[in-house]
């Protein structure tokens, strides 16, 4: 219990210090923040890349599967032709 407040006290004053020296250099706080914001931007276009590659392969799946459909639908319409049913009788 001694210990956690002795803790707690102690990264209070470490926050306190940073701060201070973290609001004493503006151009140091926007370079940290354009460095973030670069990376940010960075993971954005790679997920968009994943995103795109996820999409183009979905879109292929798609197309061959209506290729697909289009055999079978094909092969139905030409085994249901009335001249497969003709009864050649003896």
């Amino acid at each position: 219990m001694i210990l956690g407040r002795i803790w707690k006290a102690f990264a209070a004053q470490m926050n306190k210090i940073a701060n201070f020296f973290w609001t004493a250099d503006p151009i140091a706080q926007l370079q940290y923040e354009d460095d973030k914001a670069v990376e940010q931007m960075k993971e954005g276009r790679e997920g968009l890349e994943q995103y795109r590659v996820l999409v183009e392969r979905v879109t292929r799946q798609v197309a061959g599967d209506q290729q697909h459909v289009a055999s079978l639908e094909a092969r139905i319409k030409a085994h249901l032709t009335p001249s497969r049913f003709l009864y050649q009788g003896s």
